[in-house]
């Protein structure tokens, strides 16, 4: 009898060890992804809370956490999945119904996101709050008007293939993580991507493109290099890079590694004396530079403190062959989201992509027409079928405004 009893109470102690022991594994995964997450490497997180979902884990941290993680790498189906979920917990957050909204948005729904962010406005502005009108807006600027024909590169790769501009009067210059190098592969911690790096390709008669080939000279690096913008006659380079001492990746205060703009100028070798921007800070990121068409003013983005929110488009003008403090575009362009990849044209017009503008899901692309030097009007959304439901973004077009360049992560 003692001996039955004994074989039933180990019986009973391993049923219980193999929830115990899986629930200890999830939160080994959990705290692996909280780390991943804290340090910005959003596909390394989600890999760690997947696994924690999968050990039973399922609650309301790895849940908001696989849904913010999916939302910052633009994985707007999965976003939308698991936001489908935060949103019904009792504590939820306002900005967990503004991204769900924002999710749902990018996936073309746009009914249910302005159900959704309305229900974001009402909790987060009370009573009277203002309606979002995303069904009116869609309507309005998802017509296709006959404006563009949209097709896709014939440069593409499986990999980001982004930021196209003009290299010269036959070359096009743009960034992409495919890789272009026999050397170690570097991958970006925030989507496991290879690194950017700068290509070239040439512009044959016709239109056509031709293969392209990686950036000749000491601008391709360690680590991110590119978008980046040249002068009218290509001889000299500003790029963006992440930012490095001696070699080494130089992490501000909170502990990640800042971006910042570079020059180089074309020799017989390729593009070298590479030179950091005056203004690069490691405690905040400065990218996407674009230059004018006299050379007189540079734009660029950044989150530098005193702007309107998130990242906002700055200038500087040359004035005695030094960079002018830069110049924030004020609240007609910035907006409390995220401003990016600005182009101005040979008309001075100035094309950049926003989410914090009225637009049809993710980052849409927008113009401006100038007021004067450094002064533009207000933005006007492209609509489609330049903007869609996903990101769009790194317009550019020729001075006869008939043929131009994108990016867009649109399947």
């Amino acid at each position: 009898m003692s001996r039955n009893c004994l074989l039933l109470l180990i019986c009973l102690l391993a049923l219980h060890a193999q929830p115990l022991a899986a629930q200890g594994r999830a939160e080994a995964y959990i705290r692996e992804g909280d780390r991943h997450f804290q340090q910005m490497a959003y596909a390394r997180a989600i890999q760690s809370y997947s696994a924690a979902a999968r050990k039973g884990a399922v609650n309301e941290h790895v849940t908001r956490r696989l849904a913010e993680s999916h939302m910052r790498l633009g994985n707007t189906v999965e976003a939308e999945r698991w936001y489908s979920t935060v949103v019904k917990f009792l504590n939820r957050e306002p900005k967990d119904l503004f991204f769900y909204a924002e999710a749902l948005k990018s996936n073309g729904r746009y009914e249910e996101a302005e159900e959704w962010m309305d229900r974001y406005l009402a909790m987060a502005g009370g009573e009277g709050a203002p309606r979002s009108n995303i069904t009116g807006f869609a309507r309005k600027y998802a017509r296709d008007l006959g404006r563009f024909t949209v097709k896709p590169s014939t440069i593409n790769s499986p990999f980001s293939d982004m930021a196209p501009v003009w290299l010269g009067n036959d070359k096009l210059l743009f960034a992409s993580a495919r890789s272009g190098s026999v050397a170690i592969e570097r991958r970006a911690a925030i989507n496991d991507q290879p690194f950017l790096d700068l290509y070239t390709v040439d512009i044959l008669p016709g239109g056509a493109l031709a293969q392209p080939e990686l950036l000749q000279g000491d601008v391709n690096g360690k680590w991110h290099d590119g978008p980046a913008t040249a002068s009218l006659d290509g001889d000299k380079l500003w790029f963006t890079r992440n930012q490095s001492e001696r070699g080494r990746a130089a992490s501000g205060s909170i502990g990640f590694t800042r971006l910042g703009i570079y020059s180089a100028r074309r020799g017989q070798g390729g593009y070298s004396g590479v030179r950091p921007f005056p203004f690069n800070n490691s405690e905040v990121s400065m990218g996407h530079p674009s230059l004018s068409a006299d050379g007189q003013r540079l734009f660029f983005v950044s989150d530098m403190p005193g702007g309107e929110g998130g990242s906002d488009i700055y200038y500087c003008k040359l004035q005695d062959g030094e960079w002018s403090e830069p110049v924030n575009l004020g609240p007609a362009i910035n907006t409390p989201g995220n401003e990016l990849f600005p182009f101005i044209a040979a008309d001075g017009t100035l094309y950049f992509a926003s989410n914090g503008h009225p637009g049809l899901g993710g980052l849409d692309i927008f113009a401006v027409k100038p007021n004067g030097p450094g002064r533009f009007g207000g933005a006007i959304n492209l609509g489609s079928p330049i903007n869609g439901p996903k990101d769009d973004h790194g317009f550019i077009i020729d001075p006869t405004s008939t043929r131009g360049f994108f990016a867009s992560n649109r399947p």
